[in-house]
């Protein structure tokens, strides 16, 4: 009987389940058409020829066209498995060929289809023919439809959305005309372009050719001009072939006067004057320009690559160096594909086509993709694509957000007012509180070289010299940690000229995608052009995202009110998707918390929330979602609904060989046991077995891993995410392993002055241990001890001009540490002075560079960050790593004398830190990594050169308090 009960509830159960399935859970939206069989419609078209497709879909569904010249049969159908028959019909076209689109929607999910129809046979006539029609003044009649056809070859600007007193000048092979145009003009579209000229008259004006409407009596003689644009994807050359040809000048003057642009129809080589280099130039988006009949010279534009073989001539101007006179006699132009150029007659001439795109360009963007407006209003970014005009290897997923930003066609680039041969046409204008990002391009390579034109012009301002601290340029590995980079302008900074700016930088290993953050710190002044993202021949700044902080660049919008998501869900969404979920935190960090639910688990990234949770709480959590390192997480957070809760943690994973399992899983709950290190701040350790070292990712001070350093532990936390070298924990809790034996020492160098004295360090260790000196001028005590001790070294004066050094060694068992004691020798006059220059560090110009192991007279050795502005030290104070320290002492510092540079400005002080510690570098200096103290300031507004050190201190370190300083040198007297 309870059989048959368990039985039926069982059943029950298990149809309550079914039930709950069906109701709840339902398929995605999706719709599929088949125009496989689809094919162009004939001219004549009509319902007698009809064509279908299929459509099937789990939706409603419904087809949208905007032409009405196309019918479909059935316009919407019901959802179903089987496919559905659509027949497709058009109206009879009397023009050219033409196509739209059909647009099938079901749901949120569509699929496009082309409809094209073959059009009538168009007869064109020459412009030359149309020409032979009027001379003069007079006007002759168009006698029924004629359609001319050419090449767009100047004024190409708006030509979808042409006014009164617009033109442009169109020329085929036989001759130009110039077009002018009123807005009551209609005009045919197709894969040709073309003017019908039915009942318009013919006319010249000056040298142009019009068409021109009838003349009304009694109008004085004014006229309505009428017209249509001819598009510059109008190709005229045949096919691809190339043929040798020679043209004299007077042949070139036959249709060319002076300031008009002319079309090199086909694809041509022209030589360079050393036979070495050819170049390719011509095609339908080349054109010359006789700017001048007697100056020697002509300008040749493009607005796409001209090729030919593996040549190429890129988008920009140039000249054409040795062109006489074209009024008298001249030599001939060229044109020529034979291999060998000695075989060829008459004069060769130069060509010098800048390229300012990189030849092996990861990403480049000269915002040309459309003309933009050349007077105000100005289109804000959100508003056109005319600047989305990116290539390069590494931009095909790009994205763009910005504020405060317009795009621009005027002040450009290849103008009088640019020291740099740019694109021309758009460029980027930053209004107020601008910013320009460019994210998600993808690279795999470690040296580039980002390069960019920009200006300052503020208007009404009295100087307009460009000033880098007024325009900031930023990079990042996930659009969340920023490092603002130093670049430089190849002749110095322009007062309201264009230039091109550059930096060359390293990234990690492993880095596989960049963004790029461009901000003004002005309104209305800044204007960029040309970006460009290559990769370097040579190594530039090291750059360390782990250092990066957090810029401005607008707020995290609130998402959408609605249910939370769950976590698996969140992580299954799209990179930048607004995300809400509830969790409870597992772990915490310096820079953020994992959060789980019974779906999984992630990390929440964002120090300013870390303080308003604690481990087991559970909270609400909103913001981005985003990857970082190969995991997922949540950046810009928000939390809310913090309430108490105690964590349970799950068995943990070990960590050892199956290193690549853990990090092609999801995050995790790990274990493992070993030595913690320190270099620097950061907290490492070794996994046995695995490829990867691990990190300790910013553990929460409570964790205290200072106590721990080089102590046997067990350590228990989330493995968060992986880079190619480390693999990342938040620890939970970390443990002593009192089963293994361990012996640490706080010190491993150590150096002091000629004159006798003592110092400590101190021996942490769960066994007996044993302390000796390897000379008998150093002695130790307690020579020995079991488990934690103060150690005393003291040391006998040193009465040679030489320094020594001495060994200390303690040992535990098999475990052996030392510490080496360098002592300075005696000097003559009982100071030695190290005299600090630019030329003595690695920084060659105006770039931030590192710097290691550079000495001078006494036997301290510096290091640090700094830049070379002349034959000046540069230091700053953004970044929190520039600087100078010692790595070694020149034993007991006395004196810090500094010579002012005069381009430092009077507000500027150099901070003197102090230390009985070696320093490791200059990021030792600043907030949150600070060693030792802070002793004085030498200011340039008081005049002060020198401080006096009061103290016993045998390492010390100097950097900027804010802003940038220049240091003709810098001393340091030791004693």
């Amino acid at each position: 009987m309870k059989l048959r009960n368990l039985l039926f509830i069982g059943l029950a159960s298990a149809a309550l389940l079914a039930g709950c399935k069906r109701d709840e859970i339902q398929e995605s939206p999706s719709i599929k058409v088949d125009s496989s069989a689809l094919e162009a419609f004939s001219a004549k078209g009509g319902d007698g020829e009809v064509q279908t497709i299929t459509v099937t879909s789990n939706r409603e569904w419904k087809a949208n066209w905007s032409e009405d010249w196309i019918h479909v049969e059935p316009a919407s159908g019901a959802a179903s498995s089987d496919a559905q028959t659509v027949s497709i019909f058009v109206d009879e076209n009397t023009d050219m060929q033409r196509s739209a689109e059909i647009e099938f929607t079901a749901g949120v999910v569509k699929e496009t289809v082309t409809v094209s129809q073959m059009g009538i046979d168009i007869e064109y006539t020459s412009i030359a023919d149309l020409r032979k029609q009027a001379s003069g003044s007079d006007m002759v009649a168009v006698q029924g439809a004629v359609y001319i056809k050419g090449l767009v070859v100047s004024n190409q600007t708006e030509l979808d959305n042409l006014t009164s007193n617009k033109s442009v000048y169109i020329q085929d092979e036989t001759a130009g005309i110039q077009l002018y145009f009123a807005e009551d003009v209609t005009y045919k579209r197709g894969d040709e372009l073309a003017v019908n000229a039915a009942g318009l008259k013919l006319s010249f004006y000056g040298d142009a050719m019009q068409l021109v409407s009838d003349v009304t009596e009694g109008t004085d003689g004014k006229t309505t001009t009428v017209g249509m644009p001819l598009s510059a994807a109008t190709v005229l050359s045949s096919g691809n072939e190339i043929t040798a040809k020679e043209i004299s000048m007077d042949e070139f003057r036959s249709f060319a006067y002076e300031g008009m642009y002319v079309s090199i129809k086909d694809p041509v080589q022209v030589v360079d004057s050393d036979l070495e280099k050819t170049f390719v130039v011509g095609g339908a988006h080349t054109s010359i320009n006789m700017t001048d009949a007697n100056n020697n010279k002509f300008e040749v534009r493009s607005s796409k690559y001209s090729t030919y073989g593996d040549q190429k001539v890129p988008q920009g101007s140039g000249v054409i160096k040795g062109i006489a006179s074209r009024y008298y006699e001249t030599p001939q132009l060229i044109f020529s594909t034979a291999d060998d150029w000695s075989a060829l007659t008459g004069e060769r001439f130069v060509i010098d086509i800048p390229d300012p795109e990189p030849e092996n360009a990861v990403y480049y963007n000269n915002f040309d993709k459309e003309a933009a407006a050349t007077d105000s209003p100005f289109p804000f970014l959100d508003e056109t694509d005319a600047w989305k005009n990116e290539t390069g290897s590494g931009a095909e997923s790009v994205e763009y957000s910005f504020s405060g930003m317009s795009v621009r066609n005027n002040s450009n680039t290849d103008g009088k007012y640019s020291d740099y041969a740019g694109s021309g046409v758009n460029n980027l204008f930053f209004g107020t509180d601008a910013y320009f990002q460019i994210s998600k391009i993808s690279i795999s390579a470690q040296n580039y070289t980002l390069s960019f034109g920009t200006e300052k012009y503020e208007y009404n301002a009295s100087d307009n010299t460009f000033n880098p601290e007024e325009f900031h340029v930023y990079i990042s590995d996930n659009g969340e940690r920023w490092v603002e980079l130093e670049y430089t302008f190849p002749n110095g900074f322009k007062n309201g000229r264009w230039d091109l700016a550059s930096t060359t930088f390293t990234v990690p290993s492993g880095t596989s995608s960049l963004y790029v953050y461009f901000s003004s710190d002005l309104k209305s002044a800044h204007r960029i052009d040309d970006v460009a993202l290559a990769v370097s021949s040579e190594a530039g700044t090291s750059i360390d995202f782990s250092k990066g902080t957090a810029i401005g660049g607008g707020e995290t919008p609130d998402p959408e009110p609605g249910e939370n998501m769950t976590i698996a869900e969140v992580i299954a969404a799209s990179n930048g998707t607004q995300v809400q979920t509830t969790g409870q935190v597992m772990a915490k960090s310096t820079k953020g918390f994992v959060l789980s639910d019974e779906t999984g688990n992630i990390f929440v990234y964002g120090d300013s929330v870390v303080g308003q949770v604690e481990i087991g709480s559970y909270a609400t959590v909103s913001g981005a979602k985003d990857t970082y390192n190969n995991q997922p997480q949540i950046g810009n957070p928000a939390v809310s609904d913090v309430t108490g809760g105690t964590a349970s943690y799950p068995e943990p994973q070990q960590l050892n060989g199956n290193e690549s399992a853990i990090v092609s899983g999801p995050i995790a709950y790990v274990t493992w046991s070993g030595i913690i290190t320190k270099s620097g701040k950061y907290y490492n350790f070794e996994i046995e077995g695995a490829t990867r070292s691990g990190s300790v990712y910013y553990a929460d001070p409570s964790v205290d891993l200072d106590s721990k350093v080089g102590v046997p532990v067990v350590m228990n936390g989330y493995y968060t995410s992986h880079s190619n070298t480390y693999l990342y924990v938040v620890p939970v809790s970390v443990t002593v392993d009192e089963g293994v034996s361990y012996l640490n020492i706080s010190k491993t160098t150590q150096s002091v002055s000629a004159e006798a004295g003592s110092f400590t360090f101190d021996v942490s260790s769960n066994a007996a241990w044993t302390a000796e000196s390897s000379d008998a001028a150093f002695s130790v005590s307690p020579a020995s001890g079991n488990g934690d001790a103060t150690v005393t070294v003291n040391y006998a004066e040193n009465t040679s001009t030489e320094s020594r050094t001495a060994t200390i060694t303690v040992k535990a068992g098999d475990i052996a540490r030392t510490l080496t004691v360098s002592q300075s020798g005696v000097s003559a006059g009982g100071e030695v002075a190290d005299e600090l220059t630019a030329d003595m560090f690695t920084a060659t110009s105006s770039t931030y560079t590192s710097f290691s192991g550079v000495t001078a007279t006494s036997p301290a050795v510096y290091a640090g960050q700094t830049a070379k502005n002349g034959n000046a030290i540069q230091l700053r104070s953004k970044n929190s790593n520039s600087g100078i320290v010692t790595t070694t002492s020149g034993g007991k510092l006395k004196k810090v004398r500094i010579v002012w540079n005069s381009q430092t400005g009077t507000d500027r002080s150099l901070d003197i830190y102090v230390s009985n510690t070696p320093y490791t570098d200059a990021t030792e200096l600043y907030k949150g990594n600070q060693l030792g103290e802070k002793i004085g300031s030498l200011n340039k507004g008081n005049g002060d050169t020198e401080l006096e050190i009061v103290g016993d201190y045998q390492y010390v370190g100097v950097r900027s308090y804010d802003g940038a300083m220049y240091l003709d040198s810098i001393e340091f007297v030791w004693e």
